[in-house]
């Protein structure tokens, strides 16, 4: 099969056209007499067959499986390219019954039968629309499902027809076509003109229906005496129809004059209007001349009152220099208070960043201590210790005070057990994350050992109260990772309630994508936030950004994507295959679905199984001969470890990546996974780059080899992974903790 004809315009007619050919052939019952002949033959071809098992190839609306239905011991199925005309059934067949019975697929490739599926299949009318070039196709397809004849009701050989109908017909030898694949085509006697039946016996032990000469005879001479009759009757329909057009044409024009004559006396009345119009404006002028000789006379006296103003503006601006004075006065004071407050601010700083008062909160939170001070309270009658978070037997939420109030937050359940959960942790910073933003989160989840999930459409209020959740955890390093447009909101509120907060960004794209408008907004947000001093420095997953962004002022530093688990050893992938995952959210060019699958055509057996793909995947992996299992919606997050230790090998060779996480996870779920030459991955490990990077993304042999290579060196490359990991892990904690600022020893 051609990729470029298969969606042809002859075969896209029918699909586009189908339901219009119920009504159709219902007219051309009522004018063409061998359309009940046709039918009376083939519904007693069938029944003298009978027991049989028999698929109607083209079964269009259903015009004979309507009738064969009803015979004993028939079992009849149809199959059609037109969903459009198979659901013209609906008119007489039940949806259980065409549930069963009838399928739609493509109209050329292989059919959705196995070897052998029927006793005899034929087709009416049918081939007579199939291009030449697929012919031999469709032949070899209804001989395979078949396993006693296949019959044709189709035009003479060498008959002429009508080239351009229906987006395309053609005139076929179907003699000569079986010959070439060695099957033998009986050319029968026919029962009406426009026809002849063709048939191939496969099974020349089981005796086959055939048609009296006499019935044959009387066929051929009842469309002789019948369809004169309806060529007349037809020709006075049509003369009858053309009339009746006609008459309805002479009353639409005598409508039409008199519509003209209404819209012309309209016409009449519209001048009269316009001009009394014209004379009523001509009087409203010459009030309008007097007025202007009243507004000049009023012009003379509003200049005499400007000039008493002008005297009052001199006044006023001398009691406007005395307010200046006195407002530079209160200003040196203002200064002076603000001077004061920030000398103030700083020692608060000193205070709370100084290693005793880290040493006292420690101690505060610790177990020990708190066990101690309720000993206190129960001497004392008293507990003067403010509760960090609130205890699960606690009824009570916990209070955070900020500068100028106090605020007793009311806080959910799930508030209060994350708040119990971070507090005890101590983390030196809390990561801040979208939910949805699969790879980014994932990251966050694998760098820092809190999270605080945001989605990017908060609203005021939730706004506020998510930087009162942050604040309650006495931490004092925020990390936003990925930064949408409403982060910048929560930033300003943090920094509000809490101006000691030190926060911090983490950038995941690259300089290609600044492409899209809103990655090229993102970085021009994150640069004037570090430039005005409320983000402490930017990170960015791909490596080579910050070298270069650096030089121009931004504070920038380059953070390594990771995964914390390292396996014990290579999976046990699924039975079979082998078993390659193409996983992807949606099929962008970026990330290059296309060639991946491509590539997994020269891996022989192999099964793909594939997310976020659409229909142009299924297209082509049919096309190319792929066995694949497609959704186009992407995996569920939690299962996706599962899925990916199920393959042999999974595949993410994309064009442009800062560091993306998917591979790492197949690494730690036990099996191996190429990518890109796009990251920083594995360019200190000679083997594990010359195993899992394709240097050319796009070319799909390549890939292709490279796929064939690791299944040889599956648990080789989980071997030499479990080695390099620890170190690899080791060095983007080293690298998290510069970048925080925090000591070599701090819990991240």
């Amino acid at each position: 099969m051609s990729l470029l004809n298969r969606f042809a315009d002859n075969y896209e007619y029918w699909r586009r056209h189908g339901s219009e050919w119920g009504a159709e052939y219902k007219m051309r019952k009522r004018r063409k007499i061998y359309f009940h002949i046709q039918e009376l033959m083939l519904t007693e071809y069938i029944e003298d067959s009978h027991p049989a098992k028999v698929l109607e190839f083209g079964c269009g609306v259903g015009r004979h499986l309507r009738n064969l239905v009803e015979l004993q011991g028939i079992e009849v199925h149809g199959y059609d390219q037109s969903q459009a005309m198979v659901d013209e059934m609906r008119e007489w067949a039940s949806p259980d019954w065409m549930g069963t019975h009838i399928t739609v697929g493509e109209p050329v490739g292989r059919l959705p039968y196995p070897d052998g599926a029927f006793d005899i299949v034929y087709s009416s009318e049918v081939l007579i629309h199939v291009r030449p070039e697929d012919l031999p196709g469709i032949l070899s397809e209804l001989v395979r499902i078949s396993r006693w004849q296949v019959l044709h009701f189709e035009p003479p050989i060498g008959a002429e027809v009508v080239s351009d109908a229906h987006a395309g017909c053609w005139s076929h030898n179907l003699p000569a076509t079986y010959a070439s694949f060695d099957l033998q085509c009986e050319v029968m006697e026919p029962g009406f003109a426009a026809q002849i039946p063709y048939r191939v016996v496969l099974d020349p032990t089981r005796p086959t229906a055939e048609w009296s000469q006499a019935r044959l005879k009387a066929y051929r001479q009842l469309e002789i005496d019948v369809q004169p009759g309806l060529d007349t009757a037809e020709h006075a329909n049509q003369f009858a129809t053309n009339l009746d057009v006609m008459i309805a044409d002479r009353d639409r024009l005598w409508n039409e004059v008199q519509l003209h004559a209404r819209e012309a006396a309209t016409l009449r009345q519209h001048l009269a209007t316009m001009t009394q119009d014209r004379d009523r404006l001509w009087e409203e002028a010459k009030s309008w001349h007097a007025a202007t000789l009243d507004a000049k006379e009023a012009l003379g006296a509003g200049k005499a009152e400007i000039a008493r103003l002008s005297g009052d503006l001199l006044a006023v601006r001398d009691d406007r220099a005395k307010l200046t004075q006195a407002n530079a006065e209160s200003a040196g004071l203002l200064r002076e208070y603000e001077e004061r407050l920030t000398e103030s601010q700083r020692n608060l700083d000193d205070i709370t960043r100084s290693i005793g008062w880290r040493i006292l909160q420690r101690v505060r939170r610790s177990a020990s201590f708190r066990a101690f001070w309720r000993v206190g309270k129960r001497l004392a009658g008293r507990d003067p210790l403010p509760s960090v978070a609130p205890a699960v037997s606690q009824p009570t939420s916990p209070a955070f005070t900020s500068p100028g109030r106090t605020v007793v937050e009311n806080w959910n359940s799930a508030e209060s057990e994350w708040l119990i959960e971070t507090t005890t942790k101590l983390p030196v910073a809390i990561a801040v994350c979208h939910p949805d933003w699969r790879g980014i989160r994932s990251s966050a989840e694998n760098l820092f050992t809190s999270r605080l999930l945001v989605n990017d459409t908060l609203d005021t209020s939730q706004i506020e109260r998510t930087a009162r959740l942050f604040a309650a955890t006495g931490c004092r390093k925020l990390v936003f990772n990925g930064f949408p447009s409403s982060y910048e909101a929560l930033l300003h509120e943090v920094k509000r309630l809490s101006p000691q907060t030190q926060v911090y960004a983490i950038w995941y794209s690259s300089f290609l994508q600044l492409g899209e408008d809103a990655n090229w907004a993102g970085l021009g947000t994150l640069d004037r936030l570090n430039r005005s001093g409320l983000i402490e420095k930017v990170g960015f997953a791909k490596h080579g950004m910050a070298e270069i962004l650096a030089p121009t002022g931004l504070r920038a530093e380059f953070v390594m994507s990771c995964v914390r688990r390292i396996p014990a050893s290579a999976s046990a992938a699924s039975a079979g295959g082998p078993h390659l995952g193409i996983w992807a959210i949606e099929p962008i060019w970026r990330k290059l679905p296309y060639a991946m699958l491509a590539a997994c055509a020269t891996v022989p057996g192999a099964t793909v199984h594939a997310t976020g793909h659409n229909e142009r995947s299924q297209d082509l992996a049919k096309y190319l001969g792929i066995q694949v299992e497609l959704q186009t919606q992407p995996l569920p997050q939690e299962l996706m470890p599962q899925a990916l230790s199920r393959m042999h090998l999974n595949l993410y060779v994309t064009l442009s990546e800062c560091a993306p996480m998917l591979p790492l996870e197949s690494l730690a779920a036990g099996t191996p996974c190429l990518i890109g030459p796009t990251s920083h991955y594995f360019e200190d490990d000679e083997y594990l780059r010359s195993r899992l990077v394709v240097p050319y993304p796009d070319r799909a042999w390549v890939i292709g080899r490279m796929i064939r290579q690791a299944l040889t060196e599956r648990e080789a490359i989980i071997d030499a992974y479990r080695a390099y990991a620890p170190h690899y892990n080791e060095r983007a904690g080293r690298r998290l903790r510069d970048f925080l600022d925090a000591e070599a020893d701090a819990h991240v």
